[in-house]
């Protein structure tokens, strides 16, 4: 006999006949009677709405079987709604999709790969609810912040007699995210995964860094000659004269061929010629100063926009209000262009890297032990392919690092999707400070939609 309870509407047609005349066994009367069943048919649907101007259903194309699960991929980062319909046909014999209340419940939720360190959020589950924790409704919403698998079971409250219905759901790497600068999406897939951060957050940040709003660049670097040179690395505390920084001290780093890829970075910055005329460092040129480097490169780089004790000077109360002074008396200090800087496509400060509370470090491929050294913080392809190489690993522990300053122990259920990613937007403001108002912002409600992730196809299976 057939369960019939993995369906709904269930219609059920007996029709009877009689004969007096003999049968072939020689019965003197017989019966003889015919059964028909027909069936609304339930499937399950995964609303896709990653990008909320692009709203995908995909249902499965096979109904519901009672008793066997349904089994489903998805793309980490992917925003998804979970429901049930039903299939209900008018006297005409087109079909009306009907959805279906159900309540939710999920089991074998398992990260998978687990995770290597303590930098990472919403670590207890591979989703996030983004419909307040609820479990009853005819689609509640999630967003996948890790790899792995989870079972969800629907129980129908809305349709009597229908059995509970089991998705086990799959929480894959995304095939791409975008369109442009694929190189890249295998690294920001990994360090999403670890920190449960959708990578098209991690990859919208990167083209917030880069130089023209758009193009990530593996050998992407800024140096820093008031924020960083004159506070921290040769002014303040001194860094450069104290381990790991000491090591890739100007100018003994000249002429150092397994430096060169850092190193000669500085040769996109300028100085001035005897004419007054900018010209762009070269790979032998030492003494060269954060001043020089300043009265050449300032027209383009615009450090004097983000340099606090240059603006204080140019406002205080007395004395001319000219900038030269200050750079003369502030700046005269040989430029640490490799230890000041930052790197990568996530523009990863060494000295942010380096120090307190992360402590990055790689495996040395030259020889045993580990190196902090700046050519790690690229994210080129020898950099790649050490573990925990380029700017995204680390990049991405600083945005933690900054969320849990902002959010503190925040609960894991939101309200909407709107809910969830607003509350990246002050943490990723304040990853270089604070300084660009609307860095958070234009992440968030702009850059991160370039970078949707592909969902498997098919993604029912």
């Amino acid at each position: 006999m057939r369960n019939l309870t993995g369906t709904s509407d269930a219609t059920i047609t007996l029709t009877v006949s009689g004969c007096n005349d003999l049968n072939p066994d020689g019965d003197s009367s017989y019966i003889q009677a015919s059964l028909s069943y027909s069936a609304t048919p339930v499937y399950v649907v995964l609303n896709i709405n990653t990008d909320p101007a692009l709203p995908n259903p995909v249902e499965d194309p096979n109904p519901v079987s009672p008793g066997q699960p349904v089994t489903a991929d998805l793309a980490l980062g992917t925003v998804f709604g979970i429901g049930l319909i039903e299939k209900v046909p008018d006297p005409s014999g087109i079909a009306t999709d009907v959805p279906i209340t159900s309540t939710y419940s999920i089991s074998g939720d398992q990260i998978n790969p687990p995770l290597e360190t303590d930098f990472n959020l919403f670590d207890s589950s591979t989703v996030v609810s983004l419909s307040s924790g609820d479990t009853s409704g005819e689609s509640l919403e999630y967003v996948a912040v890790h790899l792995g698998q989870l079972t969800f079971t629907l129980q129908p409250t809305s349709v009597t007699g229908l059995q509970p219905v089991q998705v086990v759901l799959n929480i894959v790497k995304p095939s791409a995210l975008g369109s442009d600068f694929n190189q890249f999406d295998e690294e920001i897939i990994e360090a999403a995964h670890e920190r449960g951060i959708p990578p098209q957050i991690i990859k919208g940040q990167a083209q917030q860094e880069s130089d023209d709003g758009y193009t990530l660049q593996a050998d992407d670097y800024r140096y820093e000659p008031c924020t960083v040179d004159m506070t921290i690395i040769s002014g303040g505390p001194r860094l450069i004269g104290t381990p790991p920084y000491s090591l890739y001290a100007l100018d003994g780093v000249l002429g150092n061929p397994s430096l060169a890829p850092v190193v000669n970075l500085r040769d996109q910055l300028s100085i001035l010629d005897a004419a007054l005329n900018p010209e762009h460092l070269m790979p032998g040129d030492r003494g060269i100063t954060a001043a020089q480097i300043w009265y050449g490169s300032d027209r383009y780089e615009h450090w004097s926009d983000s340099c606090p004790p240059y603006h204080a000077y140019l406002v205080r109360p007395s004395g001319p209000l000219v900038p030269e002074p200050w750079v003369d008396m502030n700046l005269g200090f040989l430029a640490q262009t490799v230890t000041a800087a930052s790197y990568g496509i996530l523009q990863v400060l060494y000295s942010t890297a380096v120090g307190p509370p992360y402590r990055w470090s790689v495996p040395d491929p030259a020889g045993g032990g580990q190196t902090q050294s700046p050519l790690y913080l690229l994210d080129t392809d020898r950099a790649l392919m050490v573990k925990h190489g380029g700017s995204v690993f680390i990049g991405s522990e600083e945005d933690v690092y900054r969320y849990r300053r902002a959010n503190g122990n925040i609960s894991p259920a939101f309200s909407s999707a709107d809910d969830f990613f607003d509350t990246f937007k002050e943490p990723l403001r304040m990853y270089t400070g604070g300084g660009i108002h609307d860095y958070g912002t234009k992440v968030i409600d702009k850059y991160q939609y370039n970078w949707t992730p592909a969902d498997p196809n098919p993604i029912f299976h």
